[in-house]
């Protein structure tokens, strides 16, 4: 299976505090950076500052409640130091436990060859994100990340942000002829396509497992096309065959394996051809130099209701509905040839389209470019088809403007705020308008796109979990549970930009809390757990596991922490932390108070730390004054 659930052992570093990300010392090509740290005792909440260390003007402050953090506050070319310290439940911010450095790249050195001309960035939220060519861009037309390789080899076009916040994109450059990939915002790659991927790739959930689709070129030598100009041309150079290429989808596990494949010359008719695509390149078709690039397809949309593929093929401005996995045609539709395999839809002009996608609603949006049309103008269509009847209505359309044709690339794409996103590529142009055709956001002058995508932050996927008060003892967590029926939580915080289901389980060895279930937490919410253990027994150790897992068909990132349960006598208000037979002092859990205690409370004083059972006066302190009341108690 794909879908592996990788465990991360957060054993909670009871002493340290550690970051548990970024790594120490990391150099990133984006802005926008996720912290991750260990729960610390009698922490309220977490103080992140952060230093810059080239210009300490715009040094910062950042207060959670929780164990992540996303920082946005980062510019290029600056380094940075960040703390982390606890606030404890008093209010007394605590030392600092952990530091690290960080280092921003500097943007690419051809970058500011496109500065980009914003127009209503007041009428878009703030955590609007587009992914456009190598980068992805704030509502300001600002990069917030950028491909680590910028340029060589060039990041074509990202077709896919997956849930789990990994990308799919294509790569092309000499030399990558395996150029579809799952790679993460640091470019560390997870899939590769076994063979050349040209134009479109996108997941695909089948039996559990994650396989991927791609548009695959498929070489091969036929009979020059009958159709005129084409028909002279090739007779008066003495041809009567010559090079063609197509398209063919091709299904590949998460091996690398192809599983399945179909093919555009085993169900298209070579009758049809659109030769306005390849007129200015017959002279190298003649020579042997070009091939007949016949069907030129960009794009695939699988709808799961349906167990269909709907595939957009340019060069017959087609598209094709796809029985799967039979590979039966189920329909075409578009421009007419003299096969007569185009069922409906000729009326509709399309002309060279792309990013042909079914909308929530049923509808079908698509890029139509207009090549060859009088005049030529580009538009984004929204149609709905009637499959019994095998007609169609425009439902929504917009034209650009004749300055922003394209004759090639392309993409509409419906928001989820209803407005729809339009890329004229070649123009360096991306719109917003909403249903009215009102513009409500415009980018212009960026690298030319293939395509672009909306998203709403770097991290769909972040999370973190908190337990109860505990104790620290040495490398240790204890929790104290009361006898009879008392409460133990566990609080999830949902800290990415998707709603999430997670999975939940605590084990103990002992049978006090043994639970697991599934609960579902908004983006940005947390959920509270409240279980009620079965503690019968005083004076018992018991060793507990709690994992937490989003469910997700994508490869996901659990998080797990093992703790110490000690059961003690039942006391008033069913805290954990105050069990009446816990002995003040007694810093090392045996039993006894006596000069082993101070020499260890001595040490964590020496060191700086923070041990809940070391603050014998309970100011949230670790100091002097606990020594002497440690040594005052064994003396009375």
């Amino acid at each position: 299976m794909f879908r592996k659930i990788y465990i991360l052992s957060v054993a909670i570093s009871v002493l340290f505090g550690n970051f548990l990300k970024p790594p120490n010392n990391s150099d990133f090509s984006y802005t926008h950076i996720l912290f991750e740290w260990d729960q610390l005792a009698n922490a309220s909440s977490y103080n992140l500052y952060i230093e810059n260390l080239i210009n300490n003007e715009d040094n910062v402050n950042i207060i959670d409640s929780s164990l992540v953090s996303i920082i946005d506050n980062f510019s290029w070319g600056n380094s940075y130091k960040v703390k982390l310290r606890p606030i404890l439940e008093s209010g007394v911010y605590g030392n600092w436990v952990d530091s690290l450095i960080l280092n921003i790249n500097d943007l690419p050195e051809n970058y500011n060859d496109f500065i980009p001309i914003i127009e209503g960035e007041d009428n878009i939220n703030n955590n609007n994100y587009t992914i456009i060519h190598e980068q992805i861009i704030d509502k300001t037309g600002n990069p917030i990340w950028f491909w680590k390789d910028w340029g060589d080899p060039e990041l074509f076009v990202v077709t896919r942000l997956l849930e789990n916040g990994t990308f799919l994109g294509l790569l092309r450059g000499q030399g990558y002829d395996i150029n579809a990939h799952n790679f993460d915002l640091n470019g560390e790659q997870f899939w590769s396509s076994p063979q050349r991927v040209q134009r479109e790739v996108l997941p695909f959930e089948k039996d559990g497992d994650i396989h991927f689709i791609g548009l695959v070129k498929e070489t091969y030598l036929n009979a020059v096309p009958t159709i005129e100009p084409f028909a002279s041309q090739f007779s008066d150079a003495g041809l009567d065959s010559i090079n063609w290429y197509s398209d063919a989808i091709v299904e590949w596990d998460e091996n690398g394996q192809e599983v399945w494949r179909w093919s555009c010359k085993d169900h298209f008719s070579f009758e049809d051809i659109d030769p306005n695509y390849s007129l200015n390149a017959i002279n190298l078709i003649i020579d042997g130099s070009k091939d007949l690039d016949w069907t030129h397809c960009n794009s695939i949309f699988f709808d799961y209701e349906e167990s269909v593929l709907y595939l957009s093929t340019r060069h017959l401005s087609r598209i094709t509905k796809i029985d799967y996995p039979t590979g039966e045609v189920i329909w075409n539709f578009g421009k007419d040839f003299s096969s007569g395999q185009v069922l409906f839809g000729d009326d509709l002009g399309l002309s060279g389209q792309h990013s042909f996608e079914k909308l929530d609603n049923g509808n079908f949006i698509m890029y139509d470019n207009g090549n060859f049309d009088n005049p030529e103008l580009t538009r984004a269509l929204e149609i709905s088809i009637d499959d019994d009847n095998l007609t169609y209505n425009i439902e929504w359309e917009h034209y650009l403007p004749a300055d922003l044709f394209t004759y090639k690339w392309g993409d509409a794409d419906r928001l989820i705020n209803g407005n729809t996103l339009i890329t004229a590529g070649p123009a360096g142009t991306l719109i917003e308008v909403d249903s009215l055709n009102n513009l409500v956001w415009q980018v212009s002058n960026i690298q030319p796109t293939y395509r672009s995508e909306r998203i709403y932050g770097l991290y769909p996927l972040s999370f973190s979990f908190l337990l109860p008060n505990f104790y620290e003892n040495g490398d240790s967590s204890i929790f104290y549970f009361p006898l009879g029926q008392s409460e133990f939580s566990l609080e999830i915080f949902n800290e990415g930009y998707l709603d999430y289901d997670f999975s939940y389980m605590i084990n103990d060895e002992l049978d006090w809390i043994n639970e697991n279930g599934i609960i579902s937490v908004n983006s940005g919410d947390s959920y509270l757990l409240n279980i009620s253990p079965n503690v019968i027994e005083s004076e018992l150790e018991n060793n507990i596991l709690v994992e937490v897992c989003p469910i997700s068909k994508y490869d996901v990132e659990c998080k797990s922490i093992e703790i110490v349960g000690i059961s003690c006598l039942t006391n008033s208000d069913n805290n954990f932390n105050e069990c009446p037979d816990l002995l003040l002092g007694d810093i090392n859990s045996d039993g006894l108070v006596n000069i082993l205690d101070v020499v260890q409370l001595v040490n964590i004083v020496l060191l700086n730390q923070f041990e809940s059972l070391a603050d014998i006066n309970s100011d949230d302190l670790v100091n002097i004054l606990d020594i002497v009341q440690l040594v005052n108690i064994i003396l009375l």
